[in-house]
C-alpha cells in the first residue's frame, strides 16, 4: 500500500502500543484543498454581544489526484467530509496524540469518512 500525504504538514503516525513512529512529509505536488464557505443562519445574544451562527458548506475539491489502485491519500478533514461516500481512498489523522503541555505531536490512527445516515 502506498500512502501520499496531501496536507501541507508533516504527519507523524504513532503506534501507541509499540511506540513506533513514522513521519510522512507533504506531497511535493501540494495539498488537496476544499472550497469552504460559511452562511449565517442565525445569531445569539450572549452577555450583550451578538454572535453569528453559521452553516459550513464544503464545496469543490481541487488538487486531488484521481484514484490510484494501491494508493491511499491523507487529506484534511474538510476534503474528506466533502467527498464522504464518494472516495474510499481518503484518510484523515485521528486519535490525536498530545505531549505533556497538550500540544498535538502525532496521530494514533487514520480515519475514513462515511456519509451520515439521516
Amino acid at each position: 500500500m502506498h500512502i501520499r500525504n496531501l496536507t501541507p504538514h508533516h504527519i507523524k503516525l504513532i503506534n501507541q502500543s509499540t511506540g513506533e513512529e513514522v513521519v510522512l512529509p507533504p506531497d511535493p505536488n501540494g495539498p488537496a484543498r476544499c472550497v469552504v464557505s460559511r452562511v449565517q443562519v442565525d445569531q445569539l445574544l450572549i452577555r450583550g454581544v451578538t454572535i453569528p451562527i453559521v452553516k459550513t458548506i464544503f464545496g469543490d475539491v481541487y488538487n486531488l489526484p484521481a484514484t490510484v489502485h494501491g494508493t491511499r491519500f491523507i487529506v484534511s478533514r474538510p476534503v474528506a467530509e466533502a467527498l464522504a461516500g464518494i472516495r474510499r481512498d481518503l484518510l484523515v489523522p485521528e486519535n490525536l496524540v498530545r505531549d505533556e503541555q497538550g500540544r498535538i505531536i502525532g496521530a494514533g490512527a487514520l480515519a475514513i469518512y462515511e456519509p451520515r445516515e439521516r
